[in-house]
């Protein structure tokens, strides 16, 4: 082969996995921004309550770390660190 095919196919394979990446991860950022598939609900955190608790509560099936990512975001929050009496934004199943 020449050099010139040999980069060709290069950009092609490289065109190929850049288009996989973005059809794999897009739907994974954005799905609980889906107005169709989820409403946004304010929670207050109950005592011993943990966001497993509330994940289970409000999106059950879904993609856990996707909803933890979301849930830090849209509260500029850790999650690791939530206390009684914090009211944070959730994504809820419609």
């Amino acid at each position: 082969m020449k050099t010139k095919e040999k980069v060709l196919i290069g950009l092609v394979a490289m065109t190929l996995i850049a288009l996989c990446i973005v059809v794999l991860f897009i739907p994974l950022i954005s799905s609980f921004d889906d107005t169709n598939k989820y409403h946004v609900e304010k929670h207050v955190v109950s005592k011993g309550e943990t966001a497993w608790d509330i994940y289970q509560a409000s999106c059950p099936g879904t993609d856990w770390n996707g909803w933890c990512s979301w849930v830090e975001t849209h509260n500029n929050i850790d999650l690791d660190v939530i206390y009684p009496g914090d009211i944070i934004l959730i994504p809820v199943k419609n």
